[in-house]
This record gives structure tokens, sequence and C-alpha cells, in this order.
């Protein structure tokens, strides 16, 4: 598993959102609340799949 902060995990989302689009991959972006171990996930969807992926920031 590949360690990653919130912040670098949004912004990955962003830099792939326009190779995801011309793929026909629709995504959502949800960033959970900020509280002590914080979570963003993405859910990437074609018209036969779905893959979630997600990162949780590190306690404190």
């Amino acid at each position: 598993m590949m360690e990653l902060d919130l912040a670098q995990f949004v912004a990955a989302v962003h830099a792939y959102a326009p190779k995801w689009e011309a793929a026909a991959i629709q995504r959502q972006l949800t960033l959970g609340p900020d509280n002590e171990k914080s979570a963003a996930w993405v859910v990437c969807e074609t018209q036969k799949n779905s893959m979630p992926a997600w990162t949780i920031s590190p306690a404190g």
C-alpha cells in the first residue's frame, strides 16, 4: 500500500481527471469530515465497472 496525504490524493485526482474524461471514466471525489483522521475517496466508473480508491490522514 502506498502512503499519500489528503492534499496529494486530491491533487492526483484532479491531475488525472482529463485522462479519465477522455476515456469515458466518470468520477466522484468525496472529502470526509475534517477531524482527527480525515479521509478522502474517489469512485471511478465506466458503464461496466466501478472502482473506489481512498486515503486516510494519519491521526494527530
